[in-house]
């Protein structure tokens, strides 16, 4: 999703301000589109979970999209490994 790797890379841009210096923030993003109008919120939710697994799992600092109706991820971005 476009959204989500804007987001990643907006929170990896802006350094949290500290008293001792800024400090460097990533985020993980897993997410999951329902092209299928049968499936429930639970299993969506679910594919989404998987691929936040999967984001943490290659590295940190990426977005993983589940692939449709799939626990396979279809798409990586983010930090090269």
């Amino acid at each position: 999703s476009k959204f989500a790797e804007h987001l990643r890379i907006a929170v990896e841009s802006a350094p949290c301000p500290t008293r001792t210096g800024p400090v460097p923030i990533t985020i993980s993003i897993g997410a999951a589109l329902s092209a299928h109008p049968t499936e429930s919120l639970e299993d969506l939710g679910e594919r989404a979970d998987r691929a936040l697994l999967q984001a943490k799992r290659s590295g940190r600092n990426r977005v993983v999209l589940a692939q449709s109706c799939s626990s396979v991820p279809a798409r990586i971005h983010g930090a090269k490994q």
